[in-house]
Order: structure tokens, then sequence, then C-alpha cells
């Protein structure tokens, strides 16, 4: 850093994006010499929602290395919870599977992840399936009145409260989010009053 002597290196680049950079450089938003630079071959990766076959192979990839980096006794998710895993659509993509079994790794209990130690958002796409399910074959589903976003972000942020027993390191991995992003969602659903009902480990 700072040298004024040329050195010969060599190096392979690998750069990601979640973006069109065709599009950001028609837009004037991307600088075309440096997309060229870098876009020697390109691979493209769908979303993990429309690679099913992938997952039961990286649930088992995350489960073995979340047991190793936190130097735990073996553990294994149970039928349900492997299921609702399979099923369930990943906005997040990968890091968003390995945030959610890492949190239920932390929290499970006797070494065996149940459906009630993966994250509330798991849980509750679970049950909208299943209501689904019912709505298609034909039996009736009750109506019932639809929450606000942030009446379900706000209840779904107290639950992983209750089940973390006030650990807000592990509710923050189970969330998949900072924990400076979840203590400003704390205030502002004014749900201080959970964290004093739980036993609060901040650490």
């Amino acid at each position: 850093m700072g040298e004024n002597t040329p050195r010969k290196v060599s190096f392979r680049l690998i750069a990601a994006t979640n973006r069109d950079l065709r599009a950001d450089i028609a837009e004037g938003k991307f600088r075309e010499d440096l997309y060229y630079r870098l876009a020697v071959t390109n691979i493209s990766i769908p979303p993990l929602r429309d690679r099913k076959a992938d997952l039961a192979d990286l649930i088992a990839h995350w489960l073995h290395a979340s047991v190793e980096r936190h130097g735990l006794a073996h553990t294994v998710l149970d039928d349900e919870a492997h299921e609702h895993l399979l099923n369930y659509d990943w906005p997040g993509n990968v890091r968003e599977l390995r945030n959610a079994i890492e949190g239920a790794v932390l929290i499970a209990r006797d070494g065996i992840i149940g459906v009630d130690d993966l994250p509330p958002e798991i849980r509750v796409a679970a049950c909208a399936d299943s209501r689904s399910v019912a709505s298609s074959s034909g039996d009736p589903v009750p109506l019932q009145k639809i929450p606000s976003l942030e009446m379900a972000e706000a209840e779904t942020i107290r639950l992983a409260i209750q089940q973390s027993n006030g650990n807000l390191t592990h509710v923050a991995i189970q969330l998949g989010i900072a924990k400076s992003t979840l203590y400003q969602k704390i205030k502002k659903y004014g749900l201080t009053q959970d964290l004093g009902a739980t036993r609060q480990i901040d650490r």
C-alpha cells in the first residue's frame, strides 16, 4: 500500500451481483468499460426457490457446518421441520437458509430441531400453504382478518424474542437481520416489555 515500485501479480477476480448490469449500462448507472473488464464469462444462478432439488443437500451442509462451528453435539432435524424447510420459498436465498439453520441449531433442545425452533416466517408460510391446499381441495376455509405488514412483523419479532428467551443475538440470527436493525424494530414496535418478561441475554 503506497509503494511506488511496480510488482507483477496474478489473480482471478470473481464478482457477483443481483442487478442486470447491461440494463444499468444502458441507463448510465454502470461503466461499460468496467463491465467488459469483468465479464470474461458469466454464470447465472437461479434463486433458491427454483432449485428445490438442491435444498436437501444445502440443508444437510449448513446443518453440519453450524454444529461444527459452535462445537455442539450431533444435531438433527425432525421430519416436520425438514419438510417445512423444503417447502419454503427462501426469498433471501442461501444466506437466509444458512441463518435459519444456524439459529435453529443454537436454540434446539436435546439435539433435535423441531418446527418450533424454525424462524417464525417459515412456520407462517407453512400454515399459509396448508390453508391454500385446503382451499383448492374444496374444503371451507374460515375468513380471517389479514394483519398489516407492520403487525405481522411485530408479531414475528415478539415470537422470536419469546422463543429465544430474550437472547437478541439468537433473535437477529433467526430473523436474518443485523442486531442494530433488531434494536430499532424493538423500539419502533414497543417490544421492550417482551424483553422484560424473558431472560434477556445480550452477548
